[in-house]
């Protein structure tokens, strides 16, 4: 297992071979296995080399941007919170790092959108209108 893990990180360093590797359903396997649904034993070395195999398909946006559907965080998460190795915090904090970043830049285009969008139609808040969305728990 180790073996395939190492040569999954040296493989997908080429943004070719990310793509092909995502659309084969790789990120979807990483996560079975790292979530223990699989019948192997994943040590800290394991963790350590498919962290660092979703680590580096962040570096592509697109593929970034698709790994959110494959629950990468939860699996990250219970392991970053079970880590006993400094190495294996590191890198799902560098993956966590790269999805917030793309979740950011995300979020201030469609803010940037929406004010843009308010400002054609030459709305204003109003107090009440505020108010019913607070109401709403919409802000």
């Amino acid at each position: 297992m180790q073996w395939v893990a190492r040569c999954l990180q040296m493989t997908l360093q080429v943004d070719h071979y990310r793509d092909v590797f995502v659309s084969i359903d790789g990120i979807s396997t990483i996560i079975t296995v790292l979530s223990g649904r699989v019948n192997c034993w994943v040590n800290f070395q394991i963790q350590y080399q498919l962290a660092f195999c979703l680590w580096i398909c962040t570096f592509n946006e697109k593929l970034a941007s698709k790994m959110n559907k494959y629950n990468v965080i939860p699996v990250l998460s219970d392991i970053l919170s079970e880590a006993v190795k400094e190495k294996v915090t590191r890198m799902i904090l560098a993956t966590f790092r790269v999805n917030f970043n793309l979740f950011i830049i995300s979020f201030f285009c469609f803010i940037n959108f929406l004010f843009k969008w308010w400002h054609q139609l030459n709305l204003t808040f109003t107090e009440g209108f505020i108010t019913d969305l607070m109401s709403l728990n919409i802000i």
